[in-house]
């Protein structure tokens, strides 16, 4: 197996896991916050209102950590720079298109947990309570 090939395995279990991760942290904040959305709901709160919420809640929260990644991965490409050969330690169209794709994953990853936010009844939220 090349480099090549093993880094790509690696990646993709790297996203796999990532995107496993995202859609529970997700699932968990919506499951804790049914109370809410139900209010929200019972309120006038429309099913688009809450998955908006829900998927932007989850988007900031991959920004921020978009952000703390990109601060590492600048970091760790600075310490193996001497190490690659015939790549570029600091090659923008690989952060860029590394941000983008966990983008996508955080908002994908949520979407999910965000419908069945949307399938909450304010009936028996309340009721319940």
């Amino acid at each position: 197996m090349t480099p090549g090939t093993m880094s790509s395995a690696l990646a993709l279990m790297a996203l796999i896991l990532a995107g496993a991760g995202i859609y529970g942290v997700v699932a968990t904040s919506v499951r804790m916050r049914f109370h809410e959305i139900g209010v929200r709901m019972a309120l006038g709160a429309r099913d688009r209102d809450v998955l908006y919420q829900v998927l932007g809640r989850a988007a900031g929260l991959g920004l921020i950590g978009i952000a703390i990644g990109l601060l590492g991965a600048w970091q760790a490409a600075a310490l193996l720079q001497n190490r690659l050969y015939g790549v570029g330690p600091f090659d923008p169209l690989v952060f860029a298109g590394g941000a983008v794709a966990m983008l996508v994953l955080s908002v994908v990853g949520s979407l999910v947990p965000a419908r069945l936010a949307t399938r909450v009844s304010p009936v028996d939220v309340l009721r319940h309570d």
